[in-house]
């Protein structure tokens, strides 16, 4: 079996203007996203060391700075924003984002979008 290194953040709650309906253009939506990325093995395993991997901190930080940006359309636009930046960094081998708006029908139930890109 090949070996493997993934991170994830999971369950992160933000407030984002998107959307294409009048309803939705009101204001921020809670959005729910996960993250998981796929790292290349580390040239020392065994050196304890953040150089070694990428920090969750730079994850959640680079959602927020999305947010704070343009408004978009469409959750699928957001996704591949932190695709892009995701896969800027020389560590990352693949990246999964899942985009969710809970509670958005009646019905109660999340719909969203799930990207996943590899280098």
């Amino acid at each position: 079996m090949a070996s493997a290194r993934k991170i994830y953040v999971r369950d992160y709650e933000i407030w984002l203007e998107v959307g294409v309906y009048p309803y939705e253009k009101q204001g921020p939506q809670k959005i729910m996203i996960d993250v998981e990325i796929n790292l290349c093995e580390a040239k020392d395993p065994f050196a304890d060391e953040l150089s070694q991997t990428l920090d969750y901190d730079w994850i959640t930080q680079t959602l927020r700075h999305i947010a704070d940006g343009d408004r978009c359309k469409l959750l699928e636009t957001v996704g591949e924003r932190f695709i892009v930046e995701a896969l800027k960094q020389p560590l990352v081998e693949a990246v999964k984002i899942v985009l969710a708006k809970p509670g958005v029908s009646e019905m109660g139930e999340h719909r969203g979008v799930e990207l996943t890109r590899t280098r």
